[in-house]
């Protein structure tokens, strides 16, 4: 069960959310679990990003709680981005209704730290494996996702190293050399979410001096998102 559109986003009709019309620079919002395709898929302005994060609210009450998390952390992350920045984005009664869904959002879960989306990043990671595993073109692009598995892995060894995690390093390692590229990915996925101590970041393994983990990983999912993109890997 997922809300339609992008980002989740539902109709809202001529009512808008937010200052559109009013002269304030609009800010863009990123779906940071869509993939961006060739350009920005994964954008939506205010009044989209309001629209998802009611749907994935009410997604997160009808659900079983097994199956909850991934609603809430999505909107989480939206209600962060809602309500940070300097422009009044949202109208009264957006803000009403953001404050409102809120105080029940945390009621079903509690808020990761501020400016995590180390899962979200690795959601879409794991979705797009999933993807190309059923793709109708996943065959004939067996050598170039394999570049793209031994690119990928060039980071996470990176990431696994500076956490000291030489036996996940391994595990990893042997996958690559037997296993397919989406099978790699989920691998590596839950390796990286296994290890991180608070479920939401790595940034706390990463040994003095050396660049934050997160950023590592982030900037391997967006490149090998558009690289999978040009590829057409992902129907």
């Amino acid at each position: 069960m997922s809300p339609q559109g992008q980002g989740g986003a539902l109709t809202w009709g001529p009512i808008s959310l937010s200052d559109a019309g009013t002269g304030l620079e609009r800010r863009t919002i990123v779906f940071p679990w869509n993939s961006p395709g060739l350009g920005a898929a994964n954008t939506g302005d205010v009044d989209r990003a309001v629209a998802a994060f009611q749907a994935y609210v009410r997604l997160a009450l009808c659900c079983s709680p097994g199956q909850r998390a991934p609603a809430c952390e999505r909107a989480h992350y939206l209600r962060e981005r809602l309500t940070s920045g300097r422009a009044p984005d949202l109208e009264p009664a957006g803000r009403r209704l953001v404050e409102r869904l809120g105080a029940l959002l945390d009621t079903l879960s509690p808020a990761p730290p501020p400016g995590c989306v180390l899962r979200l990043l690795l959601h879409r990671y794991v979705r797009e494996a999933r993807r190309v595993e059923h793709g109708p073109a996943a065959r004939d692009l067996a050598a170039p996702l394999a570049r793209l598995a031994r690119a990928e892995f060039t980071v996470v060894r990176v990431v696994l190293a500076g956490a000291g995690a030489w036996e996940e390093l391994g595990g990893l390692s042997a996958a690559l050399r037997t296993r397919p590229f989406w099978d790699v990915r989920r691998l590596a996925a839950a390796t990286l979410l296994r290890l991180a101590p608070d479920g939401y970041s790595l940034n706390a393994l990463a040994p003095a001096g050396a660049g934050a983990p997160d950023d590592r990983i982030r900037a391997m999912v967006e490149a090998s998102s558009r690289e999978l993109a040009l590829l057409g890997a992902l129907g």
